[in-house]
């Protein structure tokens, strides 16, 4: 098996999807435990420092796709191809969903309902993701004509007060101007996470730079993770234990995902020759889309089968969502690869 510079970004994504899975599976326990037990801050602690996520798939997709330069591109070729990569297995998921849930009755089919669902990805909690990254997807002309010539460090702190202002402050400013109009829907605006979208293209347009600034500043990387890790974890925990007001914090936990996404980048250098993690990175949406359906199902299953305790209903989950997801998505990959391609080693999943 040879080896090229996107095998980084597939080890990234593989981890991304772990810690993804993590995340969810995670949410009984944070909103079951004791919030002053260690329990819960045994499960806070890892859960909260897995909340970049969401901003570091961006920060990949943005590399990935400006990797190969910034020249003239075929538009039709291009959005066919999100088109066919996210849009119509999200449709697909989505509808799989929705048709789960009427059949356990928890509503009754309505096609409104199903569209609204599907339009502003409320139906299941990850999908706020998809909406957003097609926003960035469909303004690619934008993105070609602003990164071109524009000034990188001019590019980086326009694109970071628009995520701060906009991330933090537009629903507010909207409420005011509206009188009283309350937008709920802010997590999934594109403007939310320009800083990340931006700072990937711009890594994407100069990889082989980028990946030597990683290795020669591997210390200062970590260093600066494991503070800001630190004072974002602390004040997350007043915040979410204890209910206290942390007016930074949001502005704060940007710069947390930063960090986080550039020593997941440093240690992706290293783990990128592992092949479990290359072939993860490669199913990598097929495993976002649909391992909520195994947390829906193996929490079903627990609670026909009578199991309370929230520690035996944890390790289940974990043991029974990351065997099932990886398990068959790995398995569909390989046989699609065959089927349809013919090459086992070709990507079939780089988004």
């Amino acid at each position: 098996m040879t080896y090229n510079k996107k095998d980084e970004i597939f080890a990234a994504n593989a981890v991304l999807c772990i810690l993804v899975m993590f995340i969810h599976i995670s949410s009984m326990p944070i909103t079951s435990l004791q919030k002053d037990s260690i329990a819960y801050l045994s499960v806070f602690i890892p859960w909260r420092l897995s909340s970049f996520v969401v901003q570091a798939f961006i920060f990949l997709s943005a590399t990935k796709l400006f990797m190969n330069g910034i020249e003239e591109i075929n538009y039709r070729k291009y959005y066919t191809s999100r088109l066919k990569k996210i849009v119509i297995p999200y449709i697909i998921w989505v509808i799989v969903y929705y048709i789960y849930f009427c059949y356990e009755n928890y509503f009754t089919f309505n096609i409104s309902r199903l569209i609204k669902e599907m339009a502003l990805g409320t139906l299941v909690s990850p999908f706020y993701f998809i909406i957003t990254i097609i926003q960035f997807y469909a303004l690619m002309p934008l993105w070609r004509k602003i990164y071109k010539s524009s000034n990188i460090v001019l590019l980086v702190l326009i694109s970071l007060a628009i995520t701060i202002i906009f991330g933090q402050y537009f629903p507010k400013i909207l409420n005011y101007v509206a009188g009283g109009y309350t937008f709920r829907y802010n997590d999934r605006v594109f403007t939310t996470y320009m800083i990340y979208w931006t700072l990937g293209a711009i890594c994407g347009l100069n990889y082989d730079k980028f990946t030597c600034i990683m290795r020669n500043k591997h210390w200062l990387i970590s260093i600066s993770f494991l503070i800001l890790a630190i004072v974002d974890v602390y004040f997350a925990y007043r915040v979410f234990a204890h209910e206290k007001s942390v007016s930074f914090l949001e502005t704060f936990h940007v710069l947390y995902c930063l960090s986080a996404i550039m020593l997941l980048m440093n240690i992706c250098q290293i783990i990128k020759k592992i092949k479990i993690l290359n072939m993860i990175g490669k199913v990598n949406y097929s495993i976002f889309l649909s391992h909520c359906l195994v947390i829906f199902i193996t929490n079903k299953n627990l609670y026909l089968n009578g199991v309370t305790s929230i520690k035996d209903k944890y390790i289940i989950s974990i043991l029974s969502v990351y065997g099932i997801t990886l398990s068959c998505c790995l398995a569909c990959g390989y046989i699609k690869n065959i089927i349809i391609n013919k090459q086992p080693n070709k990507n079939i999943m780089e988004e």
